[in-house]
């Protein structure tokens, strides 16, 4: 509020924090607390040693410090003190980088120029989960678009799936299968390679495991 006094009257600021101007102007006029003084001095004490550590300690060890010079006090007290003093440690924990761009390599084409708007596709393939004549019927009539999905096991209805149209499914089944099971390979989702080649060769023999798997 002093800072702002010469915008603005004490009374109108006092108004707008919802405090009274007697209790400001009593504030203002009170001397400093017990706790206060003795906060005053001992950030000066960890200044101190913060300096004579070249700026290096951190709360816990200028904690230590105090300790051995007999101030028995809270770690949280003295990191409290060093944040209110704008002081920090040096920490020598090195960031891990992951991934490392390479400036000279040519970036890859932009083939949908940007365009990320697609029309609704004519057909959408799913699981018998979505074995329902209403939602085949629904998306027909409404939207246009065709639906292909096996029947369950335990449907009492005709069946209204034409056989060749689910033969797509399979094959699609398949290669989402196939790429379920390449997440499997741990070395496949976390590893980073500079060169392409060395990648494509763990893919390939991630395929050649899963090949033998299911002979």
């Amino acid at each position: 509020m002093s800072a702002n006094q010469a915008l603005f009257s004490i009374r109108a600021m006092c108004r707008v924090l919802e405090v009274s101007a007697s209790g400001y102007y009593a504030w203002r006029k009170r001397m400093m607390s017990v706790r206060a003084i003795e906060d005053e001095q001992l950030q000066q004490r960890i200044r101190t040693i913060h300096l004579l550590s070249r700026q290096t300690y951190g709360a816990p060890r200028i904690h230590a410090e105090l300790q051995e010079q007999g101030a028995h006090i809270g770690r949280k007290r003295v990191a409290r003190l060093m944040k209110a003093a704008a002081l920090q440690g040096v920490s020598r924990r090195k960031s891990t980088r992951t991934t490392r761009r390479d400036r000279s390599a040519r970036p890859a084409p932009d083939l949908v120029d940007r365009n990320f708007v697609a029309d609704k596709p004519k057909r959408l393939i799913g699981d018998k989960g979505y074995d329902s004549d209403a939602v085949v019927d629904r998306l027909a009539q409404q939207h246009g678009i065709e639906l292909i999905a096996p029947h369950r096991r335990y449907r009492t209805r005709r069946h209204r799936q034409d056989r060749r149209k689910l033969r797509r499914y399979k094959r699609r089944w398949k290669i989402e299968r196939f790429f379920a099971w390449l997440k499997n390979f741990r070395r496949l989702l976390v590893r980073w390679e500079r060169h392409c080649n060395n990648f494509l060769g763990m893919v390939q023999l991630a395929c050649m495991l899963i090949l033998l798997r299911r002979l």
